[in-house]
């Protein structure tokens, strides 16, 4: 049960940026936290950084969002509509948004229904969907934000998330 996704403007492959992308939590598999090809920001000049942009989600934000392909997505529990996930893109120089998909997840897990950040594979934005007694990953397409599948992780009672995916291929 997916709400359509509203599109702005929806790109989101554009030229990696010159300062690296971060297509998953903690940046790459060895969980490096590091983006080795950012080579402007430093010690020198961290204190005159300034703010480009503020994104107010939804609800609660409990994993890092992701960077990738000119588009930053942020996944969120909707604090308004407590069994409803979100997950927008919006534009990495602006903020401004591309596109939101609102996911009716159920009864969330420990923590709500999104713990954990986004992933990126192809043209595939991966979130965890923390639903209570069966949590399911979920697929959606990073242009339109509509899904494209899911699958059950496990239907042990009282089940969820609380953790990112990590893809390896």
């Amino acid at each position: 049960l997916v709400a359509p996704a509203t599109s702005f403007a929806a790109a989101c492959d554009k030229p990696a940026d010159p300062a690296g992308e971060w297509s998953s939590y903690g940046h790459d598999l060895s969980n490096s936290r590091s983006q080795p090809a950012e080579h402007v920001i430093g010690t020198a000049n961290a204190a005159s950084l300034s703010k480009a942009f503020a994104f107010k989600a939804p609800g609660v934000v409990q994993g890092t969002p992701i960077v990738d392909g000119g588009c930053v997505f942020v996944f969120s529990q909707n604090t308004t509509k407590a069994a409803y996930a979100e997950l927008a893109a919006l534009d990495a120089k602006t903020g401004a948004p591309l596109w939101n998909t609102s996911v009716q997840v159920g009864q969330g897990a420990f923590g709500g229904t999104a713990v954990g950040s986004p992933a990126l594979w192809g043209d595939l934005v991966i979130v965890p969907m923390s639903k209570e007694g069966a949590p399911f990953v979920a697929a959606f397409d990073r242009h339109t934000g509509a899904e494209r599948w899911r699958t059950t992780a496990d239907e042990q009672p009282k089940e969820g998330f609380n953790a990112s995916p990590v893809v390896y291929d």
